[in-house]
């Protein structure tokens, strides 16, 4: 007899016993669950036919229908369009896994016609929709960029700066504009150690240096007249004047000590002339009784300074020149007495822009005489 083995039934009605191999099972009640297909008649268990809403057996019909739904179609033996409109297709074949679709190469609709933008977009804030050609007017400020393009050839511009470098390749600059030519009405010529030629009548020319060097002025070779006094001089033919020209106005100042002034004894001690008289060229200061030279020349020094109290001793009047030791020691005297004047004159040459003073020396110590009578000098420039 062989091992007794376990079944396990599920059915729908009571089973009383169950033989199987010769060994009889007591078990209790046996369910037969609905929708399995299966039957319980008396005490043979069928399985059913299945139907739409119960599992069971397949009749030779449903498996007729299997066979026919799982049968392979074969595989599509056309390429896939290149372009056409969508369509779901009617072909039962199927395609490869390594087909390819051919690229995209010719579009419909708007795009295709390229007649206008879909949205018309704003160029520098003008409307640009592709449908006609626009004209963009940029403000300078918005353009960027360093180079002119050379197909500009016109221009509103009144003024482009100052020009710092490049070369100057076009006609010449007519003269009211700064540069060559002769209609310069209403400007003034300034000339930097260069020639210059004066044509026509002009009511006035005005000539000056102020360098150390010679300059020559060539006037022209009909006559003109230049004034240089209340009488008119005529010039025929060409002159030519050196260094300062003779119709230049000569520098000369005047001017004199408003104050009484206490001179220190022992060392050289500038003279204060506070107040000035005459300087027509504004070469003296009377804040520092300085003259400055305005060009190179010889400067002639004249004056008296008034001696009222002090010690008698010797006393000296000296140009300096830069506030150095004087080059020049018009008056001297070993022992001046009080209430005597200390007069003076000398030349001494000069450069452009040198300060010349008048300075005093005495060895007991001075108080000098205010007024405009007793205390003064004068400087002249030699023409």
């Amino acid at each position: 007899m062989s091992d007794p083995i376990d079944v396990i039934v599920t059915l729908t009605a009571a089973l009383p016993v169950v033989a199987v191999d010769a060994q009889i099972y007591p078990y209790g009640n046996v369910t037969v669950s609905s929708g399995t297909g299966l039957a319980m008649v008396g005490q043979n268990l069928s399985l059913g036919t299945a139907s739409g809403s119960t599992s069971g057996a397949l009749t030779s019909t449903d498996w007729n229908t299997f066979s026919n739904k799982v049968t392979f179609p074969g595989y599509s033996a056309t390429a896939p369009s290149a372009a056409g409109t969508a369509n779901a297709g009617a072909s039962a074949n199927a395609a490869r896994a390594d087909h390819v679709h051919p690229a995209q190469t010719t579009i419909t609709g708007n795009a295709a016609t390229a007649t206008a933008l879909a949205t018309a977009r704003a160029i520098n804030g003008v409307t640009f929709d592709g449908t006609s050609a626009i004209t963009i007017t940029a403000a300078a400020l918005t353009l960027t960029g360093t180079t002119l393009n050379s197909g500009v050839v016109t221009s509103s511009l009144t003024s482009v700066g100052i020009l710092t470098v490049g070369t100057w390749n076009a006609t010449v600059i007519a003269g009211q504009y700064g540069g060559t030519g002769v209609a310069n009405t209403g400007k003034t010529i300034t000339l930097n150690n260069s020639n210059f030629a004066v044509s026509g009548t002009p009511s006035a020319i005005i000539l000056a240096s102020s360098g150390a060097g010679t300059v020559t002025y060539t006037m022209p070779t009909t006559s003109a007249t230049m004034a240089r006094t209340d009488a008119a001089q005529t010039f025929t033919g060409v002159q030519t004047f050196s260094s300062v020209p003779v119709f230049s106005l000569a520098p000369k100042v005047m001017a004199y000590q408003n104050a009484g002034q206490t001179i220190a004894a022992s060392s050289w001690v500038k003279i204060l002339f506070d107040t000035v008289e005459y300087d027509p060229t504004s070469c003296f200061n009377a804040s520092t009784s300085t003259f400055t030279a305005p060009y190179a020349g010889y400067l002639r020094v004249t004056g008296a300074i008034y001696i009222v109290s002090g010690t008698a001793g010797s006393d000296s009047v000296g140009i300096s020149i830069g506030g150095a030791a004087p080059v020049k020691r018009p008056f001297n005297h070993s022992n001046l007495p009080n209430n005597s004047g200390a007069n003076f004159a000398c030349t001494v040459k000069v450069a452009a822009g040198d300060s010349v003073t008048v300075v005093y020396y005495t060895s007991g110590g001075r108080v000098t005489s205010s007024g405009a009578t007793v205390t003064f000098v004068s400087f002249d420039m030699l023409p």
